[in-house]
């Protein structure tokens, strides 16, 4: 298949050189102060470009491959990340927090290395059973083996990336990482620039970046580190019966980050999963802030709630401040991306995923604030130890999301999946307001009501007023910084508090 947009090559390359080289210069000059500070920022920063170069590539193959093809690679990786997810019992936690806190825990990057290859290789097999005898049923199912071929060479990496993480080794595996997706890239540029750009393309430059990866890790690890492949099978045992308390909610956050996607290729046609995944997949990508904030705040939250019992006055204003704020900021972000989404997505894929996914884009980015407030309130409830509550609250989100789908994808297909996972979303943030409360901390409802009210109702004005986009995106910035001049007139906001506290 032919892309129209070959002739563009270049400005992937443009974007990547140029994101590259801020990336590093932010890291050289801006940060060169705190040592701990340092580490946390280049894992991010790395990360982050990591992620940069993925969306790109995503970027590719959605212009490039027509929605069936593009659908059926969306159904097969999420199937295949799926998976590996499921298969890997809740260990990778564990490892991380035992070689963290001891050398003589070494052994477990180990056992779980023996771990993630028998069990992918277990998985391959019954897969290529099925493969043998649906494979002639639909390209989905002829292709799907091969994709969690290339999932499960990522998945074998894992305890390599964990053990040098686990030390605060970050440098050399974002390297190997972003080498292998800049690799995946600049194939995928290439490929499309001179050659014929098919799901088989798509597989050999994702299986040929992930076995590089695997490759250069398995290299610098038994050339530089203290590692020792040799495992006891008696405390490979004492691992699996730590990470089951784990295994529990890994399964059900599993179910509900990707069962839409699944359930959308079994029950609908791959151009409607193609719609939902680009839609997701951008929705994943305005919650990038998440990640920075966590950061931030999930050790002064632990220092601050690191005796149980009732909070002082100022400790809960100081919650709902933070609260308020990211709920303001999150709002505005899902009001300016769906000003500009139209118009700008339709203009970047040629309109074929533009204002035919509007609507479902709208749904899950309805998501985003209260993404925000779930992110913050999941950091309070772990802060406090109530891990009960987190299991819980997880569990019954993921029980809700997968029968929502099940009733409304056949319905209204990507639509329905977008509006289930937006009434499962309202149900967890319900459940975390709910048990934070029983728990003396209890956090103001009204802002994020209020603030996400108001982006909806100047979306719905400039959907009828019909006012140029750039325009749109003037008035909203006005509107939310009057929202938060007003705030802070009125004493909501006491800056000088909040900073004393991001200093902590």
């Amino acid at each position: 298949m032919l892309c129209p947009y070959r002739g563009k090559w270049l400005l992937f390359a443009v974007l990547a050189k140029f994101y590259v080289g801020l990336a590093l210069y932010l890291q050289q000059y801006i940060l060169a102060t705190s040592k701990l500070f340092r580490k946390f920022f280049s894992a991010g920063v790395q990360a982050f470009a990591v992620q940069f170069l993925g969306i790109l590539f995503f970027y590719i193959t959605s212009i490039c491959l027509s929605k069936n093809d593009f659908g059926i690679i969306s159904w097969a990786n999420a199937v295949s990340v799926t998976i590996t997810t499921l298969l890997s019992f809740g260990l990778e936690q564990v490892v991380v927090r035992r070689i963290a806190a001891s050398r003589s825990s070494y052994w477990a990057a180990a056992a779980y290395l023996l771990h993630s290859l028998v069990f992918s290789l277990l998985s391959l097999a019954v897969l290529g059973i099925l493969y043998y005898f649906m494979g002639g049923a639909s390209l989905r199912m002829a292709v799907l083996p091969w994709f969690f071929l290339v999932q499960a060479l990522v998945f074998i990496g894992t305890p390599l990336k964990q053990f040098l993480n686990a030390q605060e080794r970050f440098t050399p595996y974002a390297i190997i990482a972003f080498c292998s997706n800049l690799l995946k890239l600049i194939a995928g540029i290439v490929w499309v620039r001179f050659f014929d750009f098919s799901i088989h393309s798509v597989l050999w430059i994702l299986g040929v970046g992930a076995f590089a990866e695997l490759a250069a890790l398995l290299l610098y690890i038994t050339r530089t580190a203290a590692f020792s492949f040799r495992v006891r099978m008696s405390a490979y045992r004492k691992l699996l019966r730590e990470a089951l308390p784990q295994y529990i909610a890994v399964m059900f956050d599993t179910s509900l980050a990707r069962i839409d996607w699944i359930l959308i290729g079994i029950l609908c046609d791959n151009i409607a999963t193609a719609n939902y995944s680009f839609s997701y997949r951008a929705f994943e990508v305005a919650k990038l802030p998440i990640v920075i904030i966590g950061t931030i705040l999930l050790p002064r939250f632990s220092r601050l709630l690191q005796k149980e019992g009732s909070l002082e006055t100022a400790q809960k204003i100081t919650i709902n401040q933070v609260l308020q704020i990211e709920v303001l900021l999150a709002s505005f972000m899902m009001l300016a991306l769906n000003i500009v989404w139209s118009p700008w997505v339709d203009a970047l894929t040629h309109n074929k995923y533009g204002a035919g996914s509007a609507v479902t884009f709208l749904l899950l980015s309805l998501c985003i604030p209260l993404q925000f407030a779930i992110n913050l309130m999941w950091m309070l409830c772990f802060s406090l130890r109530k891990y009960k509550a987190v299991a819980q609250s997880t569990m019954i989100t993921a029980l809700v999301n997968l029968i929502a789908n099940l009733i409304l994808i056949p319905l209204w297909k990507e639509t329905g999946a977008a509006v289930a996972f937006l009434l499962a979303t309202i149900i967890q943030t319900s459940l975390y307001l709910f048990y934070l409360k029983k728990y003396s901390v209890p956090l103001s409802v009204m802002p994020i009501v209020a603030f996400i009210l108001v982006a909806l109702l100047l979306l719905m004005a400039f959907r009828f007023a019909g006012i140029p986009w750039i325009w749109q995106l003037v008035i909203s910035l006005a509107v939310f910084l009057t929202c938060f001049w007003v705030q802070k007139t009125r004493h909501i906001y006491d800056l000088k508090a909040l900073q004393v506290f991001l200093r902590q």
